[in-house]
């Protein structure tokens, strides 16, 4: 044999040995009956690797194996995952090749809203950030249902191609891109959101993104939108046509922060409250292009030539003359509310992370009061003296009125939940809150403009205070509320 041929053969062994072995690079387990190599950690060798790769088989002593990336008999606690810098390692490129099947790990659901006792949670690229690239092939996750956090934190990853990522049955997309802040364009394919009810803090701190263009979103099912674009501080242009927000219930602070100049909204079918005071840092006139909604929430901005004239109601923070001065000729269709209560309240700095923004929202607690809670009627039998401002309240003593159903503390905050009233023309609720049982000093309001929602957090409160709340329904007739009698109050104690 030639010298030559023996380098050439000991260079294709090698060559062929380390393509062969990329399963050495994690820890996993040989499922022989069904040919499957299920990963469920990585090796001390992957964990110190720049790059890695999964391929979506293995051959092992001659028999061929399909790979399952993840374990769904693993927990919260001891899943798999990626090491990044936080570990002391410093991985920077991964991929994941066509036809691996990924599983989540099991997690726990409280939710009621969802009848599985655990969902297939996949959030294994989360903190990676010295991760630069990332190529998903064509993967199978149609077993997952909770991606909330999936790449959150990956702050040097500027592109991400999604077109692969089966995301047919996931439920949770809250925190998905949460500060990825470097990351300057999303390809989304044909990216399922059919099955998704949670969507918040979504995008946000994305602070390299420009533009995004997600009117191929289907957010028919979709509960709670809050900070979804929270932080985006480049976004300019947003497109969000088409999307379905009927079943919003929590859209606070949305564009919190958020310098944009173009909005697409679109087209509804269904009636909506469009909520836009976090904007801040507005060089421009906002337009929104396609604007169908039926009721909007504005503070005092400019709104460039917009068309207004789908608005049944227009809830103005600013006054008369302001609105006036606003360069929008088609505006007058609407009834108009001035010094409307727009304010949106700062995120709390110990606020939920996880998506399920204002606590256990969803969880009723079986109707069971909170131990410090109690009820009193003191409010609706003597009523606090009026103020000047109170006198010029409208009060209907036969309107529908709404009761609080729970007040939950948390830290430095509190989440209070009442009864929907959505029939005899009610558009939203009124929420007031003190540390004086008589609501006579330090009392502050928060306006909800859907009737649909029902609950809402509180925070930037003093810990260790008393609150007491208490709720009332209002309607509108001729440009004016008019308010139902107060709910009982009950009264609460923040950590």
């Amino acid at each position: 044999m030639s010298i030559v041929m023996a380098l050439f053969l000991i260079a294709f062994s090698t060559s062929a040995k380390a393509s062969g072995n990329w399963y050495e690079d994690f820890v996993y387990t040989l499922d022989s009956q069904n040919h499957k190599l299920v990963i469920t950690a990585l090796s001390d060798k992957g964990k110190k690797a720049s790059e890695l790769t999964i391929e979506a088989t293995a051959t092992i002593s001659g028999v061929q194996y399909a790979t399952i990336l993840g374990d769904e008999n693993q927990n919260e606690y001891n899943h798999f995952k990626f090491y990044g810098s936080n570990s002391g390692y410093n991985l920077k490129k991964i991929t994941i090749k066509d036809g691996v099947t990924i599983h989540g790990y099991s997690y726990p659901n409280e939710n009621p809203l969802i009848s599985d006792g655990y969902l297939q949670c996949f959030d294994y690229f989360k903190d990676l950030n010295n991760l630069e690239t990332l190529i998903i092939g064509n993967v199978d996750t149609t077993a997952i249902k909770r991606m909330t956090g999936l790449f959150s934190g990956c702050s040097k990853l500027t592109t991400l191609d999604l077109s692969g990522l089966d995301t047919q049955n996931v439920i949770y997309f809250s925190d998905m891109f949460r500060g990825c802040s470097s990351l300057t364009t999303i390809t989304f394919g044909t990216f399922n959101t059919g099955n998704a009810l949670y969507m918040s803090s979504m995008f946000e701190g994305c602070s390299s993104l420009t533009s995004l263009d997600i009117h191929g979103f289907n957010t028919a099912k979709v509960r709670s939108m809050y900070n979804m674009f929270s932080d985006c501080s480049s976004l300019a242009t947003l497109n969000m046509s088409g999307l379905d927000v009927s079943k919003v219930e929590d859209i606070d602070d949305i564009f919190f922060r958020c310098p944009l100049v173009n909005l697409s909204l679109g087209n509804h079918s269904e009636a909506y409250v469009y909520d836009l005071t976090g904007f801040t840092g507005i060089s421009e006139p906002c337009i929104f292009s396609g604007f169908t909604g039926k009721e909007l929430y504005l503070p005092v901005v400019g709104l460039g030539d917009t068309d207004l004239s789908s608005c049944d109601y227009i809830y103005y923070a600013g006054n008369a003359q302001q609105w006036a001065a606003l360069n929008n000729t088609t505006k007058a269709t609407a009834t108009i509310v001035f010094g409307a209560d727009t304010t949106q309240q700062n995120d709390d700095e110990n606020g939920d992370q996880n998506g399920n923004q204002g606590g256990d929202k969803n969880n009723t607690n079986g109707g069971q009061q909170d131990k410090n809670q109690t009820t009193t009627d003191d409010q609706t039998q003597n009523p606090v003296s009026p103020t000047n401002e109170e006198k010029k309240e409208i009060i209907d003593k036969k309107q529908v009125k709404t009761s609080v159903s729970k007040v939950k503390a948390g830290k430095k905050s509190f989440i209070v939940t009442w009864k929907k009233q959505t029939s005899n023309g009610i558009k939203g609720y009124e929420i007031q809150y003190s540390t004086n049982k008589k609501f006579k000093k330090d009392v502050e309001i928060v306006s909800i403009g859907k009737n649909k929602t029902t609950s809402k957090k509180i925070k930037g409160l003093k810990s260790g205070k008393k609150y007491y709340v208490r709720v009332r329904t209002y309607k509108i007739s001729n440009s004016n509320r008019v308010y139902s009698k107060w709910s009982k109050t009950k009264n609460i104690t923040v950590r």
